[in-house]
């Protein structure tokens, strides 16, 4: 009988250790984040890429919010900003037609600032899940540069907008930022997608693609810097779409 009821409670102890271990667990989790993301990881000198600023775990907040500012820096030495009417050209992921206002100026050379609005909080409540949420995406081109650099895109200052107005206008918060974003910029030494280098996109180069994503016959690092024509970084069916339209001559890499 002894032995049972210290079983029953020995039972109750672990599972209490265990539902606690799981609220910490889930609690240290929850930390918001904001990403940085781009669609290209080399830019030649006149090309662009799209640099994306997402938000994750929203709900973990604590208050709920209504908007953001986002400070972000570059290298205007490498890189500046695609400008409509004179301010960075912005387009809206996120968000409800007539209840979201998204804005963007330029600060000063190699910084820009960003400002999503949300007028309709019940919006964002039930619109905003806690895993990342693509907010609004930005374009960044490679200047004409003949120097090869690795061109940081950092997320420098975060403020957020609560609302029950209990703060003025936006406030400082620290939340979890992804790493710089590294785009190489400057004159490529290659043709994107000629993986035999012998200067032309040709059917042999989309033969050795297709037998490194089936997996009979690897590329080298080399190779797989040049098969990624799309470059995104990722080598994958797109390049083999995107190269098959190019030697057919219906795009340009």
């Amino acid at each position: 009988m002894n032995n049972k009821r210290l079983l029953c409670v020995l039972f109750i102890v672990l599972y209490t250790i265990f539902l606690f271990t799981l609220s910490l667990t889930a609690s240290a989790q929850a930390v918001p984040s904001v990403i940085l993301k781009s669609n290209k990881t080399v830019l030649a000198p006149g090309y662009e890429a799209d640099i994306t600023v997402s938000l994750s775990d929203y709900q973990s907040f604590g208050k709920e919010i209504n908007g953001f500012q986002f400070e972000v820096s570059y290298n205007p030495e490498q890189l500046e900003p695609v400008l409509e009417n004179g301010k960075p050209l912005i387009t809206l992921v996120f968000g409800f037609p007539g209840s979201v206002s998204v804005d963007a100026d330029i600060i000063s050379d190699g910084r820009l600032c960003f400002v999503w609005y949300e007028y309709n909080t019940s919006h964002i409540e039930a619109g905003l899940p806690s895993s990342a949420t693509d907010l609004f995406k930005f374009k960044l081109k490679s200047k004409n540069s003949q120097s090869n650099a690795a061109s940081a895109i950092s997320l420098t200052s975060v403020k957020a907008s609560y609302a029950d107005n209990s703060t003025d206008g936006f406030s400082v918060f620290e939340p979890g930022k992804s790493a710089d974003l590294l785009i190489q910029t400057g004159p490529l030494d290659f043709l994107p997608g000629d993986i035999n280098q012998n200067g032309a996109l040709e059917v042999v180069d989309l033969t050795m693609l297709k037998l490194h994503l089936v997996q009979r016959s690897p590329l080298t690092d080399k190779q797989l810097l040049i098969a990624d024509i799309t470059l995104n970084g990722i080598i994958d069916s797109h390049d083999l779409v995107h190269m098959k339209k190019c030697i057919l001559g219906l795009e340009v890499s």
